[in-house]
């Protein structure tokens, strides 16, 4: 054997495998070309047949569509129809070009597209039938193309003629896969990764289906509630509503309408609509009704119209038309509200109101903003405004803005106790003051919370005149049947006076111990004086807080100086009282009143007792008066043990002019007034009486929520001196003149004087500049005080004055006496003179306390 090197066998080997790569090469590109061609035609059959299947499932989304859109009138199903439609017809091209080698294929896809067009049509027709509004039900002609089945013999033929070309395509597969079965393990992969992305879209096909079909489900759930809310609607709307044909059939009636009319809302079914409208008016609203239906509108209202229930009553109503159409049909749904109620409402509120304007006192509503919701004829006429002018305003704005603390009050008040009553000035429409009794209520709504305040105002400017005038007569009479104590009483104090100022000449007279009786007479004789200018009533009308204690201790002072030796007079306060607030004056009127009325009971003498002590009225002791308010009260009694008062005319002596006195001895007007001053306090007040055994009267003043001060208990100032000041004296008593001057000038001031007004504006036009106070008496003849103090303002705004005066403090109507200083009345002591000067000067501003 020949010797074979290496190398051969290497290139033998290479060749070798060369060959073999070459030829794996060859056989492997054949088989890819195989692979792709088979590849290619069964894809070519797959294509056929999916398109096919395709072209099926877009026919059926098209049947799907018209079919919902059939069942709900909902146009949205058109449009799975319209798609299907439009995906079918490109389907169509694009299958004929893929079976256009195979002639067979082709007459099956000609055929399927004349069945699409069939039943297109028929899908179409079904369509164009159904044009109602959706839910309503499906019309009958549309129906009967659903039930005819033609539809359904056309779907069979097309699922004939869809399973031949799938057949057909199956065989030619089928042959294919044969061929390609020794290819079959090169293509495996490709197989499997197929059907794995087969399954893939499958199961995405399925995902996709179910959520359609969960989303289905809910829109229909929503549709099932949204039907069950509108039922509940119709059944629960409180307005009724009835639904009628052209020929004016009921189709419909809800239980409103029902309950209206007075009869069962399904019997009344088919009822003609005329049954419900009174005889005389059917040619009218028949003619309404065809008109409306023959018209283009969708909505029309009717006004006063008249309808009649079952048992022939007839009452008012309104109502509203709007036309609908269920399938195909037009109907009329009537909306109508009874107005029996309203109209009775509207009658009885303009009768009130038409009554309301019939009073002359001022009676107004507003709501709980204090807006003015009605304002009577007598609002006008106090006030000036019209309604058209008041309504929607502030009421606290228009009539009360100067009172603004008073009206909260009241507002505060009648949300606590539901009632509220007081007197508030105002001015009426042309401007001039006038006062006015205010009564306002709460009134609330139907829930039982506050609605609205009912306000009257009466003027009461003339009553209030007349009581003035009467308890100033009463108040005269009073102090004429004290006078004759206190001229007693004055003449003591003035017999020392006079003998102590003769002693004092005599040069071994104890002038200190003369000196000091003078004083402590002229003192005793000043009070006497000051207690009877207080009753005799310098400022009645003032509302202060008063000290019921101080009221007692004062008239106490004055009785014991007028009752008789042999009436005891009693007196005893609770050291704890309340304050009360009003007019310490009309107050003091009152218990004098009483104690003098006690002192005539008592001829041959006995006891007069007055007592104070506080008192808690309870709600249930109203029957006290029918204006006393629940809460704490002071109680005063004036108890005597004289003749009593006989049983036939116990009732009627707080009547006005009412008197058992002798002719001459006495007015009437004591009780009647003391009364009317304890009621315009909030109070009452009762008697008691037992013929032989004395009389009790009871008074009762509601206490006031402001604290008393303490009791005056001011000490003259360790430092009352003058530094030198210019004082300015003016007053047209000589004598008073020369003593203050004197003891000015002693406690280190500079004195100017003036006897009267025009004077004292000469002196201090020409040293304004050098006086530092002016002490001025308010009662001169000629200028008095007033106009004086007014022009000394004009040459300087800012002078400082002290006004004198020998009756209380002057009225200070109008605001006059603001501007003064301190108030210094006369008599008064060095002490009372320097201090009040000295606070002035220091600007302390505390005037003395008359």
């Amino acid at each position: 054997m020949p010797y074979r090197k290496p190398t051969n066998w290497i290139t033998l080997a290479i060749i070798l495998a060369s060959v073999v790569v070459a030829t794996f090469g060859v056989v492997t590109y054949q088989n890819t070309v195989a692979v792709r061609q088979g590849e290619t035609s069964a894809a070519h059959s797959y294509e056929v047949r999916e398109e096919t299947r395709r072209l099926l499932s877009w026919i059926k989304d098209m049947e799907t569509g018209q079919r919902e859109y059939l069942l709900t009138g909902d146009p949205t199903y058109l449009d799975s129809y319209f798609e299907g439609r439009d995906r079918a017809e490109g389907g169509f091209e694009l299958l004929r070009s893929l079976t256009a080698d195979n002639d067979d294929q082709h007459r099956h896809v000609d055929e399927l597209e004349a069945l699409f067009h069939q039943r297109q049509g028929i899908l179409l027709e079904g369509i164009n039938l159904r044009n109602t509004p959706p839910g309503t039900p499906l019309n009958a002609e549309a129906l009967q193309i659903v039930v005819s089945g033609r539809g359904k013999k056309l779907m069979e033929e097309i699922d004939g003629v869809v399973t031949e070309i799938l057949d057909a395509e199956a065989q030619i597969l089928a042959k294919r896969e044969e061929d390609a079965e020794a290819l079959a393990a090169l293509s495996e992969s490709f197989i499997i990764s197929g059907n794995v992305l087969a399954l893939m879209l499958f199961v995405l096909t399925g995902l996709v289906a179910l959520v359609d079909r969960r989303k289905r489900d809910q829109a229909e759930a929503v549709m099932r509630s949204s039907e069950a809310e509108l039922a509940a609607i119709f059944n629960s709307a409180p307005d009724g509503i009835i639904m009628f044909t052209e020929n004016l059939s009921v189709h419909l009636m809800n239980p409103a309408a029902a309950k209206m009319y007075l009869c069962d809302a399904e019997e009344s079914v088919h009822d003609s609509l005329l049954t419900f409208i009174p005889l005389r008016f059917h040619d009218v609203v028949t003619a309404e009704l065809r008109d409306f239906f023959e018209s283009m509108e969708t909505k029309r209202f009717y006004s006063d119209r008249v309808a009649v229930r079952s048992d022939g009553t007839e009452f008012p109503c309104e109502y509203t038309s709007m036309r609908i159409v269920v399938g195909g049909k037009q109907f009329v749904t009537l909306r109508f509200h009874d107005l029996s109620e309203s109209k009775a409402t509207r009658a009885k509120l303009r009768q009130q109101a038409e009554m309301l304007n019939q009073v002359r006192d001022a009676i107004l509503l507003c709501d709980m903003n204090d807006r003015i919701l009605f304002w009577n004829r007598g609002s006008q006429l106090l006030y000036g405004l019209s309604d058209e002018q008041a309504i929607g305003q502030n009421v606290a704005e228009v009539l009360f803005a100067k009172q603004r603390s008073s009206w909260e009050a009241g507002r505060r008040l009648v949300l606590e106790q539901g009632v509220y009553s007081t007197e508030l000035s105002t001015v009426d429409k042309d401007g001039r003051a006038m006062m006015i009794e205010h009564r306002r209520s709460l009134i609330r709504d139907e829930a039982g919370e506050p609605a609205a305040q009912l306000i009257i105002n009466f003027d009461i400017t003339s009553r209030k005149l007349r009581e003035a005038n009467e308890r100033r007569s009463q108040r005269l009479e009073s102090i004429g049947v004290l006078a004759g104590g206190i001229a007693h009483d004055l003449n003591n104090v003035l017999t020392p006076i006079l003998m102590g100022g003769k002693l004092l000449k005599r040069a071994d007279s104890n002038r200190e111990r003369l000196a000091d009786t003078i004083v402590a007479s002229a003192d005793r004789g000043a009070q006497m004086i000051k207690k009877l200018l207080a009753f005799a009533g310098g400022e009645a009308g003032v509302q202060e807080r008063i000290d019921v204690h101080e009221i007692l201790r004062e008239a106490e002072d004055i009785l014991r100086h007028t009752l008789p030796m042999t009436i005891e007079l009693q007196v005893d306060c609770s050291d704890d009282l309340y304050a009360v607030s009003g007019d310490a004056t009309e107050l003091s009127q009152v218990i004098l009143n009483l104690a003098i009325n006690a002192r005539d009971a008592m001829p041959d003498g006995g006891r007069l007792e007055l007592r104070a002590a506080n008192f808690q009225v309870e709600p249930s002791q109203n029957e006290r008066g029918d204006d006393l308010q629940a809460g704490p009260h002071v109680l005063i009694t004036v108890h005597d043990t004289g003749t009593g008062i006989p049983r036939s005319i116990i009732d009627r002596i707080f009547d006005p002019f009412f008197t058992t006195k002798e002719q001459g001895n006495g007015t009437g007007l004591g009780l009647a007034t003391s009364l009317g001053i304890v009621r315009t306090h909030g109070g009452d007040i009762t008697v008691s009486s037992e013929p032989g055994q004395g009389t009790t009267f009871t008074i009762l003043l509601p206490a006031t929520e402001q604290e008393l001060g303490p009791r005056d208990s001011t000490e003259i100032g360790s430092s009352s001196a003058g530094n030198g000041e210019m004082i300015l004296l003016v007053d047209d008593e000589p004598l008073i003149v020369e003593t203050t001057r004197a003891t000015l000038e002693a406690a280190g001031y500079q004195v100017n004087t003036a006897a009267g007004g025009a004077e004292a504006v000469a002196v201090y036009r020409e040293k304004a500049d050098t006086i530092d106070l002016v002490i001025l008496d308010m009662m001169m003849p000629g200028i008095d005080g007033f106009a004086t103090k007014d022009r000394l303002r004009d040459i300087n705004p800012s002078v400082r004055v002290i006004a004198s005066s020998g009756f209380r403090r002057p009225s200070d109507e109008g605001g006059r006496m603001n501007d003064v200083q301190g108030f210094l009345p006369k008599p008064y002591s060095d002490e009372q003179l320097l201090r009040l000067i000295r606070n002035v000067l220091d600007e302390k501003l505390h005037p003395e306390s008359d």
